[in-house]
């Protein structure tokens, strides 16, 4: 299951669920003027396991390709979570798309 975070945006996942979630970078005016992601990176946080986020290669969730990064959080412990998900723009600087993991 994919869900698409854009601020602010609220995620529940069930204790020991695994989940796709795309942080969507499309509303930054920089992305919109042709900026390209890389190196996208998740925040640290005890109770969540991420794997390796990747920019998007296709269209998904209403979200243009390559306007978007995807990762794998599994859940590991209950509780509300603020986790931060960044990428380095090819205008130069970061930027980085907030979500809020709820955990039961």
């Amino acid at each position: 299951m994919m869900s698409t975070a854009r601020l602010p945006q609220v995620v529940t996942l069930h204790d020991e669920e695994t989940r796709y979630l795309q942080f969507d970078f499309s509303d930054f005016p920089e992305v919109n003027a042709g900026a390209t992601l890389s190196n996208p990176a998740m925040s640290t946080v005890t109770g969540l396991t991420f794997g390796s986020p990747a920019v998007t290669s296709t269209a998904t969730d209403g979200v243009t390709a390559g306007k978007g990064v995807v990762v794998q959080v599994t859940a590991s412990t209950a509780g509300t979570y603020t986790i931060y998900c960044t990428v380095t723009l090819s205008s130069g600087g970061t930027a980085s798309v907030r979500a809020k993991l709820i955990v039961d």
